[in-house]
């Protein structure tokens, strides 16, 4: 009967040891490739997703078509309105850094007990102050799959990267485009590029020819939609300053082109009619041939989930102030949504090589093009192979996609509101730009509202705190 082999004492001893070490090892973050990539495929991989309950569906429904382990998703809804004006509350004992809001204190203790998160991108400041997050190994960033050498400008550098590391997988962004029916076009008459309003006076006019009495145009002015649309048109209005002073870290809401914005979006949004709307019922007003002509974005949220096709609707550029030249229409800078979806690992990961295997097939492997179908804010994220960067002149009216794909191709970018508690900061904008909106306050009193809050969450958080993360949202490295 054949005998089997022992080991020797010590080679068991050297076995136990590399193997233990192995396992302290752990989530450990490194740049260096995996040197034996194995997946456990019997463990579930932890999901944190600050979204909709829809998203864990629609990513969990595609991750099963092209592999065997099982999620554990966690979802974390957006703090409301209310909980974002809230004071934020006293550190705990021991902490280095106090909550910067609610919804950043949550996050922040969610990523404790996940392996990786789909996080707004505002929140960065937070995740990333508070060592929740591990940077992106070599091996993800240079990952064929991931392509990162493809990303959209607007993707690789406003979004991937923080204090001059990557840190993020983008996962999509959203921009507010102009949305004009094939109908409207013809009964503006001629062609449809020459026919479009490039100001926002022709805008004003067209809106009133078409349908005046707010059944045929709209804009998502419903509560959290429309501080975004003031930011948009504010960014496109290129103030001198944006937003805040670069020395004092004051806000410059009150200067006269942040005014002026304020009261051309009043005067627009007099012709909308009573209701206010979300960027999901607009956009799907649109595609039922409800709407004329409306600015709008794709739905974050849908039951059942799906981003719903708006046939051969135009979507073009938001109007501008001034009347532009090609050229200054090229160097129009874009804004990143401030919600703009970021996949992330967190530093408690228990499974480095799964949650690095997640994430590259998140950006768009194979099955994951179902998703970009469903969750509106997941959108593309590079270019077509053999496509240069910059090609796109940014003028041409097309379907939505190409619009955004043009958009996300520019070089001159803006930095979004990515601060600490920038809920709380989108929070006071909002209120007090509906404030405006409805007639309660002039568009310099709504502002000058503003600029108050903001200054006591400034202080509140503070000022140098903020200030660093305002210079790292610019793409400083301190």
């Amino acid at each position: 009967m054949p005998v089997a082999k022992r080991f020797l004492r010590r080679d068991f001893l050297l076995t136990s040891a590399a193997g233990g070490i192995a396992c302290l090892a752990g989530c450990k973050p490194s740049s260096q490739p995996e040197s034996t990539p194995s997946v456990r495929t019997d463990v579930p991989l932890r999901v944190l997703i600050c979204g909709d309950a829809s998203w864990g569906d629609a990513i969990n429904t595609a991750w099963g078509g092209i592999a065997e382990q099982p999620l554990a998703i966690e979802v974390l809804p957006f703090g409301d309105a209310t909980e974002a004006a809230m004071p934020i509350a006293d550190a705990a004992p021991g902490a280095a850094v106090k909550p910067s809001s609610g919804f950043a204190e949550r996050v922040v203790a969610a990523l404790k007990r996940n392996d990786v998160a789909i996080v707004p991108c505002g929140l960065m400041p937070d995740i990333y102050e508070s060592q929740s997050i591990m940077p992106l190994g070599d091996d993800v960033v240079d990952n064929e799959v991931m392509a990162a050498d493809r990303f959209f400008p607007v993707i690789a550098e406003s979004l991937m990267r923080w204090a001059g590391n990557p840190v993020a997988v983008p996962l999509g962004c959203l921009q507010p485009a102009m949305l004009v029916s094939a109908g409207a076009v013809a009964k503006l008459g001629q062609n449809g590029d020459v026919a479009l309003p490039k100001t926002w006076q022709d805008y004003d006019q067209v809106v009133q020819e078409i349908g005046g009495n707010g059944t045929a145009t709209a804009e998502p002015l419903a509560t959290g939609a429309a501080a975004k649309m003031f930011l948009w048109r504010a960014s496109d209005a290129a103030p001198p300053v944006w937003l805040f002073d670069r020395v004092s870290f004051q806000p410059v809401l009150t200067e006269q082109t942040y005014v002026m914005v304020l009261e051309t979006m009043r005067s627009n949004a007099q012709h909308y009619g009573q209701s206010r709307m979300t960027p999901g019922e607009v956009w799907n007003a649109v595609a039922s041939g409800k709407l004329s002509i409306a600015l709008g974005w794709p739905a974050a949220l849908g039951d059942p989930p799906r981003v719903e096709s708006i046939g051969d609707t135009i979507a073009n550029s938001l109007p501008v102030t001034q009347p532009a030249t090609d050229a200054v229409a090229i160097a129009s800078p874009v804004l990143p949504d401030p919600d703009a979806p970021l996949a992330v690992i967190s530093s408690r990961c228990r499974q480095t090589v799964a949650a690095k295997r997640f994430l590259v097939w998140l950006s768009g492997g194979e099955g994951s093009e179902m998703i970009r179908a469903t969750i509106g804010p997941m959108t593309a994220i590079r270019r077509d192979a053999g496509t240069a960067t910059g090609q796109s002149n940014g003028t041409g009216a097309s379907n939505y996609a190409a619009f955004l794909e043009e958009r996300l191709s520019s070089l001159n970018l803006r930095p979004t509101i990515r601060l600490h508690g920038y809920d709380r900061y989108m929070a006071v904008l909002d209120r007090e730009v509906l404030a405006c909106l409805d007639g309660k306050q002039t568009a310099t009193e709504s502002l000058e509202s503003v600029s108050t809050a903001w200054q006591s969450i400034t202080a509140e958080i503070g000022t140098e705190r903020q200030a660093k993360a305002w210079r790292l949202a610019q793409g400083l490295r301190n």
